[in-house]
């Protein structure tokens, strides 16, 4: 099982890697951020590669608009209907069998005007009034003016019958009827012949050879400069979709692979338990990529703003569900990873990486839910600090961009705004932050006032095993809060039954004198069962079941199987009805707790109180618990049990300490 794991988690980084890798080429290689009317403060920009000068977009479609203008139609000619209007004609006259005037005038007039054309003038005619005519396989150029449009033909037709006299033979209805276009525009070749005009528009205006300086430090961008860097960076981009940016590729995936298997290790070494757990690995890893992402599309679309983001957050976020050292190792990872896409990496990294470290530390050193607040203030004044002092190094304050300050100050109002998504975190993923971990300490809490009412002893056990658990912890750099809280609930099962645990039952010493062994094993061993039901019950974090589930480990109450076997009446004794169900504690916290709960417990019964009595009790509980195999789950290393022992051992001291005899008045 923890094979598999393993390999899904390396899996799952290399993943992210690869996906990283797919980013930065996109967004990342041309590092230059410039503005119309700004000075360019960065090193000078030297073109790598010959390029052409691209025309915007606007000179782009101003030619476009010009080619459209200038562009001169083609029309057709159609006889077809040239000849069916004449050959009306002439069968109404009968001009075949008997030729007329009349009829022959009339023909003649509709064979004038047919002959020269009659356009068509649905389409516009190009620049000029010039249109070309394709006629008998031939292709003219003419002016519409030497046209006939259908009203001057009906105009043209009914002059010259009225010249004539004959407008009696036929009517103007007649004339609109039969004077119609026979000259047509060409939507097909039309088509053909502007986009293949259009096409042939040249989208530069220039060309740079390779070495030439494209932008001198200092120096104004002007409408020029914008033109070239454009140019410049459609170059970059092109290159990259057509393949010549793969060596490029190959070394952001193995810089990202680098940085990727380091984040793994340092997580294996510090972090045993987050790589445990799927949610962990992808909620770590869900931090890389959206840093990434956000920081990619304000590099594209404001370059000059990427100190606006807030990658605070994502150590805040950290040291929120882990701890201090792992948000800063994590975020280092994350700032080297985003750095790629930044015009000055270091002076990038340097500011979030001190503002970050500042946010951090003041907010570990604070519980409260307003304790953001000042944690997005000393990272806003560090990051004015460290601004200040790279600007001051780099001997030139021209470069100091004073909006920069303004954007620090949004960085720490979008930092502190989402830091309020860590609550929606905490349920989502199933983590529990410290500030709620302080909030379950409040023995004000429904739960704990229960467990005061219903079992007082149990509840003033559990507040020393809490003391005891916070010490330890903090002694060893464990989360003293889940430690703390951990303990305050680690027993509240015993309120089931609470008269049958003798630190509850002020009446009789003996509440188990008329059960047997076996029953008061069961009864016992019920606690933590009804503990887990009742932490489910009132909502309580699987991290505080954990406590419950696992402060005996899978320990034999020995008092019980002790007093079973010397029963002379029973021949078979199951050592599993006296044996708690476990699980062993796998937590640093959770195995403190059960060290705690037993030595505070074992403690009360001590005859003498010194240090070689109380050192010697707790030596002797974790040896056991050791040799019984208790802590084989455990990520305590021996350094720590080490530590936890004397840690105990003040405490206990502390608390049983002689007091001078007071003279009776």
């Amino acid at each position: 099982m923890m094979k598999h794991r393993r390999i899904l988690n390396i899996s799952l980084f290399i993943i992210t890697a690869v996906i990283i890798s797919l980013i930065v080429p996109s967004y990342g290689t041309f590092n230059y951020n410039f503005k119309l009317g700004q000075e360019w403060e960065g090193d000078n920009i030297t073109a790598v590669f010959d390029f052409p000068i691209y025309k915007t977009t606007e000179q782009y479609d101003k030619d476009i608009q010009k080619i459209t203008a200038n562009y001169v139609p083609i029309y057709n000619i159609d006889t077809t209907i040239s000849n069916n209007v004449l050959n009306q004609i002439y069968t109404k006259y009968e001009l075949a069998d008997k030729p007329n005037q009349k009829g022959t005038l009339i023909y003649d007039a509709f064979s004038k005007i047919l002959a020269i054309g009659i356009i068509d003038t649905t389409n516009n005619f190009g620049k000029n009034n010039i249109i070309k005519l394709i006629s008998d396989g031939q292709i003219r150029s003419i002016t519409t003016h030497n046209l006939y449009t259908q009203s001057k033909a009906v105009e043209e037709i009914t002059t010259l019958l009225t010249n004539d006299s004959l407008l009696t033979e036929i009517d103007a209805y007649q004339i609109n009827d039969m004077a119609i276009p026979n000259i047509f525009y060409n939507n097909q070749i039309n088509k053909i012949n502007k986009d293949t005009e259009i096409n042939k528009a040249s989208k530069t205006k220039g060309f740079i050879p390779s070495g030439t300086t494209l932008l001198n430090k200092g120096e104004i961008i002007d409408i020029n400069a914008i033109s070239t860097l454009n140019s410049y960076k459609n170059e970059f981009q092109k290159r990259e979709l057509n393949g010549s940016g793969l060596s490029a590729y190959i070394g952001y995936l193995l810089y990202a692979l680098i940085i990727m298997i380091l984040s793994y290790v340092t997580l294996g070494n510090f972090r045993i338990k987050v790589m445990g757990e799927l949610k962990n690995v992808l909620f770590i890893l869900i931090l890389y990529l959206a840093s990434i992402i956000v920081l990619a599309s304000f590099t594209e679309n404001y370059g000059d703003y990427i100190y606006i983001i807030p990658f605070i957050i994502a150590p805040l976020y950290i040291s929120a569900f882990y701890n201090t050292k792992m948000a800063i190792h994590q975020y280092i990872y994350i700032l080297l990873i985003c750095s790629l896409l930044t015009p000055k990496p270091i002076e990038f990294i340097a500011i979030n990486f001190f503002g970050g470290v500042v946010a951090v530390l003041i907010i570990k050193s604070r519980y409260r839910r307003q304790s953001i607040v000042w944690a997005v203030c000393g990272a806003f004044v560090t990051y004015g600090i460290t601004y200040l002092a790279i600007s001051l190094l780099s001997q030139d304050m021209s470069n100091f961009n004073y909006y920069n300050i303004l954007w620090f100050f949004a960085n720490a109002m979008f930092a502190m705004v989402l830091y309020q998504l860590l609550f929606v975190i905490e349920k989502t993923f199933g983590f529990v932050t410290k500030i709620t971990l302080y909030d379950l300490c409040d023995t004000n809490r429904p739960l704990l006032k229960l467990l005061a009412t219903t079992a007082p002893g149990t509840f003033q056990h559990s507040i020393q095993v809490a003391n005891l658990c916070e010490k330890a912890a903090k002694d060893i750099n464990a989360n003293h809060f889940l430690a703390r809280a951990g303990a305050l609930y680690h027993d509240i099962g015993k309120m089931e039954n609470s008269a049958m645990f003798i630190e509850n039952n002020v009446l009789t010493s003996q509440p188990h004198k008329d059960l047997t062994p076996k029953e008061s094993a069961a009864i016992i061993k019920n606690h933590v069962s009804d503990g887990v039901v009742l932490a489910k019950k009132h909502g309580l974090p699987n991290v505080l079941v954990e406590f419950i589930e696992s402060h005996h480990s899978d320990s034999l109450i020995y008092y019980f199987y002790r007093k079973e076997l010397d029963n002379s009446e029973i021949d078979i004794v199951d050592i599993l009805d006296f044996q708690y169900p476990g699980p062993k504690p796998v937590s640093k916290e959770a195995t403190i707790c059960m060290i705690c709960d037993s030595v505070e417990a074992a403690s009360r019964s001590l005859e003498q109180y010194n240090d070689e009595t109380i050192q010697k009790l707790i030596d002797d509980i974790i040896s056991n618990q050791i040799k019984d195999g208790l802590m084989n789950d455990s990520m305590l290393e021996i350094s720590e049990i080490k530590i936890i022992k004397k840690s105990l051992t003040n405490s206990l001291v502390n608390i049983y300490h002689s007091r001078i005899a007071y003279p009776k008045r």
